[in-house]
């Protein structure tokens, strides 16, 4: 399941989700899978957030920034990356943060600097 906020409203996609403003400043998007445990359910099997140059994908246990595989926690001056919990992975930028569970659930909260600023494809 795949969440993305704006104070009260919630979208709930079952292809890819997609949160991106007009001026390529963040790109949100999921990829849905067969899970590894029951081929016959759908599972996020990647989770790419592009923002300022920086394009962080997760894979699995593996998370690539700008194509290279990074230790977390990981931070720069755009960007902060790391894992949560054993379950959660936080990644946030400016004006948002996206929490994904590694398998079905990926939160995407937007902040005002992106309200009426960005689209969403399901």
């Amino acid at each position: 399941m795949v969440y993305v906020t704006f104070g009260p409203f919630v979208l709930q996609p079952t292809e890819e989700a997609l949160a991106q403003d007009g001026h390529n400043n963040l790109h949100i998007s999921a990829t849905l899978g067969a899970c590894p445990d029951n081929p016959d359910a759908r599972c996020i099997i990647s989770v790419r957030v592009f923002t300022q140059n920086r394009e962080v994908i997760v894979e699995g246990n593996k998370v690539y920034l700008n194509g290279r595989v990074i230790s977390l926690p990981y931070s720069d001056d755009v960007i902060y990356i790391k894992q949560a919990t054993s379950l959660l992975l936080i990644i946030r930028g400016f004006s948002f943060s996206v929490t994904y569970d590694g398998n079905q659930r990926l939160y995407a909260n937007l902040g005002p600097y992106y309200e009426n600023k960005v689209s969403h494809i399901a």
